[in-house]
């Protein structure tokens, strides 16, 4: 398939590609929010090469990603030159993105976000009923109302300024999980350490957690320091 065909493609297909360039930041945001709850079903390896959390942040990035790709490979001398907004110029197709527009923001991230995280907050009650401990739950319940921060943010990143945008973006994201997230979860740990002492339970893993979690962003500047 030539460069010349793809400039010239029908009209059906230029509004496909609008279509599909303008949801993927809408659907990598739907890959957070199941990062977020398959945090919890992941036991101890929610970050092995493989498991559902890892997985669905790898998709999130890739629809994030997918924006900019034009701007990467101009970047890389290729003469692309990908449709502009008038892609989406059929009734139909823009329909379309307006009701994944509409159901991210006044379903995904208004309505069903708050009630996935306190049904995970009722479950971190529940294994702490049953003698086990509930950080897991919380975390994730953390993480799942983290999603209207993360999304608010990653609409002022302006993630397409260059080829470049959504690594500086991602950077982005792991700076302010460092300094948001991370000092909530060492928190959860020193309650958890508490509950485990007074139980009779090991509870120096957690003490050594949170203080891992609290001083998370001087841990990533000595390691970058390494390289």
């Amino acid at each position: 398939m030539s460069l010349a065909f793809i400039l010239d493609a029908p009209p059906f297909l230029t509004g496909l590609y609008g279509l599909l360039i303008g949801a993927a930041p809408y659907m990598g945001l739907g890959c957070f929010v199941a990062a977020a709850v398959s945090f919890r079903s992941g036991g101890g390896a929610n970050f092995e090469i493989g498991g559902g959390f890892t997985n669905w942040i790898f998709w999130g990035m890739v629809f994030l990603a997918l924006p900019s790709i034009p701007l990467f490979l101009k970047a890389a001398g290729i003469p692309w030159q990908p449709p502009g907004s008038s892609s989406v110029s059929q009734a139909y197709l823009s329909g379309l993105l307006n009701l994944v527009q509409y159901f991210t923001n006044n379903y995904l991230v208004s309505h069903l976000v708050p009630v996935v995280a306190a049904a995970l907050v009722l479950k971190a009650l529940l294994d702490s009923a049953e003698g086990n401990t509930p950080i897991p739950s919380l975390v994730s319940a953390l993480l799942v109302l983290s999603v209207q921060a993360l999304w608010t943010m990653a609409n002022s990143w302006n993630l397409s300024s260059d080829q470049y945008g959504v690594a500086d973006g991602l950077m982005n994201l792991v700076n302010w999980a460092g300094s948001n997230v991370c000092p909530a979860v060492g928190a959860l740990c020193v309650i958890g350490a508490v509950v485990n002492f007074v139980r009779g339970k090991p509870w120096g893993h957690l003490a050594i957690t949170s203080i891992a979690m609290m001083c998370f962003s001087g841990i990533w500047l000595l390691v970058k320091s390494w390289g």
